[in-house]
């Protein structure tokens, strides 16, 4: 039977932990960066190209971290795409700022580079983007747009582990890294995340703010960090050793679980290739989708015929499929900053993927027959309507 929403922890999750507490795997101190913690971080690290990670408690703490060490704060703003999970942006309004929000292009569903263009002010202190359903953005274009206006380049790449686009990996370029390493996520380890950087500088912010006491007074790169280490901002955002040991498996697994993924939706798109009137996620040469969380189909032209047929069709799918996307519209879900949010235009992109998509639950461990199963329902419920 097909689920979704749940931890899906495996036996070899199982296994992780175990060894962990038995001490057969490394073991660390919560107070420093030493044992499964120091491994996974420097894993992460060399995996991206990257000369810092760390571990966060959840990707939104990462999230967090990134707007923090940048000086986001009242009186800024930050530009950002109206689609994606809300924390992607959330942290930014908490810590005073007001965020722009961007339509996305109708394709991907990613950022829409002239639209960053005509958002950004002189009190524009951030650009962020996400990889949308594991599709890459195009990071050498983001790059000369943020380098060009002096501009710090953010990546919520908790979407996308793994994936590459025109030879650029996810979360090897941009100025601060963050994603999630929780939820359904491929390597989740039920909670956390991490933050990727090159800057000492921040580094020893992110460490101050969530990372204090040993760990900061041993890492931070200046005396003067360093001698705020003992309480540094206060937070709490180290991620659990148990939820590392679990994650830190599934990453040294990866390849077989970026494989899987693309099995269970190679099933699904085998299904629906026929119906000329469905986008199906978009796969080009130079585009590898590694983790890949996500599988949205839209319809290629709005109609509200097709869509109020889609929505009763569905609806016999079960948790397998769903009208809509994952998360709605950032326009009109962040209603407590509703005053710190302003729409750049009228996102029709991001609201005609909202109002004529559906969304397929993310696939790794289900049973190969069942996902046959299920897209054979799909198809079946489907067919009536684009045949």
């Amino acid at each position: 039977m097909m689920q979704t929403k749940t931890d899906h922890f495996t036996d070899e999750d199982t296994e992780a932990a175990i060894a962990y507490l038995s001490g057969t795997a490394p073991r660390n101190s919560i107070f420093d960066r030493s044992g499964v913690v120091e491994i996974y971080e420097n894993e992460l690290a060399a995996f991206h190209g990257r000369k810092i990670c760390i571990l966060m408690s959840s990707g939104t703490a990462a999230l967090y971290s990134a707007f923090f060490c940048v000086g986001i704060r009242s009186g800024t703003n930050v530009v950002g795409p109206a689609l994606t999970f809300m924390t992607t942006v959330t942290p930014a309004a908490l810590l005073g700022a007001e965020v722009r929000l961007v339509d996305c292009e109708a394709e991907t569903c990613n950022i829409s580079h002239a639209g960053i263009e005509e958002a950004i002010d002189a009190n524009t202190r951030a650009i962020i983007f996400t990889n949308m359903f594991g599709h890459p953005c195009n990071v050498a274009v983001l790059r000369e747009i943020a380098s060009r206006h002096g501009l710090p380049l953010i990546e919520d790449n908790s979407l996308a582990i793994g994936a590459v686009r025109d030879g650029y990996l996810t979360g090897s370029s941009a100025d601060l890294v963050a994603f999630s390493l929780g939820s359904t996520k491929l390597f989740s380890g039920g909670q956390g995340g991490g933050l990727l950087c090159d800057d000492p500088d921040y580094a020893d912010r992110a460490l101050l703010l969530g990372h204090f006491g040993q760990r900061a007074q041993i890492q931070c790169s200046k005396v003067a960090s360093r001698s705020h280490a003992y309480c540094g901002y206060g937070l709490n955002f180290r991620m659990h050793v148990l939820a590392a040991a679990i994650s830190r498996a599934r990453f040294a697994d990866r390849e077989r679980l970026f494989a899987a993924r693309r099995k269970r939706y190679e099933i699904v798109a085998e299904r629906l290739k026929e119906f000329d009137a469905l986008r199906l996620p978009v796969e080009t040469e130079e585009v590898t989708r590694g983790a890949w969380q996500g599988y949205v189909v839209s319809l290629r032209e709005p109609s509200i015929t097709l869509r109020t047929q889609m929505i009763a069709a569905l609806s016999k799918c079960g948790p397998f499929a769903k009208f809509g996307l994952y998360y709605p519209s950032l326009a009109r879900s962040l209603s407590l900053y509703k005053n710190q949010v302003q729409s750049m235009g009228k996102l029709s992109g991001a609201n005609q993927a909202e109002r004529f998509s559906f969304s397929i639950s993310p696939m790794t461990v289900e049973k190969i027959e069942d996902v046959e199963s299920a897209a054979d329902q799909l198809y079946d419920v489907l067919a009536p309507i684009f045949q």
